[in-house]
């Protein structure tokens, strides 16, 4: 299959991207691991509404 782009990493940044490009009618590719770059954190900050929350631990 054809894809107009291939995002690599599906957090945050990885599925708004994604999201705003298939908004515009664009086949996407979206390629995770599924393990978070902050699973080691105790805390989040940063996030609008999610500061001081624990993150995912998947």
């Amino acid at each position: 299959m054809h894809y107009d782009v291939i995002v690599v990493g599906g957090s945050y940044a990885g599925m708004a991207a994604s999201l705003q490009l298939l908004r515009a009618r664009r086949t996407v590719l979206v390629i995770d691991a599924g393990r978070r770059r902050n699973r080691f954190t105790s805390h989040s900050h940063g996030f609008l509404g999610l500061s001081r929350r624990k993150p995912d631990r998947h």
